[in-house]
């Protein structure tokens, strides 16, 4: 009895598990690539692809934005970026290990930017992960400077020491939808990125991953449990009568 009841039980943990990361998917692969911009007269510039992990470095000594950034996804201003494997603004959370180090200068800003499709340009929502000059959220729309939607959130504000995140970006983005009164399901792409004006910033970043989970909510009312339970039950039901046999 005790050998079919591990059976049994190991079965199950099996089934459980594959059906529980039915519900998580990966939009983000390993490449990324790697650009800059800047509001000083230059052009932005490509300058390859490269797998995690990655540091970016900053060092303007400049009165004007600069930005180097990597990015997957394509943008109407970048289209070198290797694709994201999704676009659904459900659902999605954010993984990532960095360290932020030398942050110093005049305004210095680290973070993710989801970028979800306009019909003429995007909603850029920027998840700070250092800001030197903002400590909770900001929003801005300026056609003459740029011609995206911008609302940015202070999610973190540490620096020289390791910092893991799992949080749930959908919320920031319908935060962002529901301030402008805009509505989109699709997102175009996704950043990581050292921006600022005359400063000086280094940051690691050790892994970032965007995926898609499905929460408890939406399992629950999903018909893949009643297949499980069903599932259950009939190896419950085997096990039973083979115990049954067992003893007799």
């Amino acid at each position: 009895m005790r050998e079919y009841l591990f059976i049994g039980i190991l079965v199950l943990t099996v089934l459980l598990y594959a059906f529980l990361n039915q519900n998580t998917f990966f939009l983000t692969g390993e490449k990324w690539g790697l650009w800059s911009w800047n509001h000083g007269g230059y052009p932005s510039s490509f300058y390859g692809y490269a797998e995690l992990p990655i540091t970016l470095t900053l060092n303007n000594t400049g009165n004007y934005w600069v930005g180097n950034v990597s990015q997957q996804g394509f943008l109407t201003y970048f289209t070198k970026a290797p694709p994201l494997f999704g676009s659904d603004i459900e659902n999605l959370y954010l993984k990532a290990k960095y360290i932020i180090h030398n942050a110093s200068g005049n305004i210095v800003h680290v973070g993710v930017a989801l970028y979800v499709k306009l019909p003429n340009n995007y909603l850029a929502v920027d998840l700070f992960l250092y800001a030197s000059d903002l400590s909770n959220e900001n929003y801005w729309y300026n056609p003459s400077i740029d011609s995206d939607y911008h609302a940015q959130y202070v999610i973190r504000n540490v620096v020289n020491e390791w910092v893991e995140l799992d949080v749930n970006v959908s919320n920031y983005i319908e935060k962002a939808l529901r301030h402008y009164g805009l509505k989109s399901d699709r997102l175009e792409a996704v950043q990581f990125y050292v921006e600022g004006v005359n400063c000086y910033v280094t940051a690691e970043f050790y892994y970032v991953e965007l995926y898609e989970n499905k929460n408890i909510e939406n399992i629950v009312s999903s018909s893949k449990v009643l297949l499980f339970v069903g599932v259950a039950v009939i190896l419950y039901s085997i096990v039973e009568i083979m115990f049954k046999r067992y003893v007799s």
